[in-house]
């Protein structure tokens, strides 16, 4: 879109328009670090399901093996690694469930919004009309160009995304910290094994 400013001055027009173009390409750096913020949330979850998975399933062929079972109940260090796995799985359970918490999307805006919603009772034509009219003013007058009220709708647009990339951002860490936690309890809960099988 070309973007003209209605002032006379063409130094005005040039800030105008530079001004514009900075709002515009801040909008879409936030559209991206939302993207990369679903692709870590995504990844995460993952991840964390499945080391679970494995866990769960490690878990299972201990408990329905007698002498697995056996072996593990005789390590002097039972009750830890049983509170370490327990520690672990949660842990786990709770960075995927964050994650998905984060993936979740809030409400899109877009923004600029050139085009208006057609107002009801009005008919398809009409509307079609006074839009092609609009445009075709726009494209022979481009000072017309509201471009204040472009600027204002791509601020509210960042504000509202920022804050959506703050708790997208904030759920991640969350999760990948608790994956830090699972992964370390369950590598000692195995150190805790090794020992104890000596």
């Amino acid at each position: 879109m070309r973007v003209a400013a209605s002032s006379s001055n063409p130094s005005d027009d040039a800030s105008r328009t530079l001004f514009f173009q900075t709002i515009e390409r801040q909008y879409d750096a936030i559209l991206t670090r939302r993207n990369t913020l679903n692709t870590q949330a995504s990844s995460l979850m993952s991840f964390g399901g499945i080391i679970n998975t494995v866990l769960v399933g490690f878990l299972i062929a201990l408990a329905t093996n007698p002498n697995g079972k056996s072996l593990l109940m005789s390590n002097p260090y039972f009750n830890e690694i049983s509170v370490c796995i327990g520690i672990g799985f949660v842990a786990y359970i709770l960075a995927s469930a964050l994650s998905l918490w984060a993936f979740r999307e809030a409400p899109w805006i877009p923004a600029p919004q050139i085009v208006y919603e057609r107002s009801p009772g009005v008919d398809e034509k009409t509307w079609s009309d006074k839009l092609k009219k609009e445009f075709d003013d726009y494209q022979a007058h481009p000072s017309k160009i509201p471009v204040v009220q472009y600027e204002l709708q791509l601020s509210v647009a960042m504000l509202s995304h920022q804050k959506t990339n703050d708790r997208k951002y904030y759920l991640v860490q969350s999760g990948f910290l608790l994956l830090v936690v699972g992964i370390l309890f369950t590598a000692l809960s195995g150190l805790l094994v090794l020992i104890g099988s000596f």
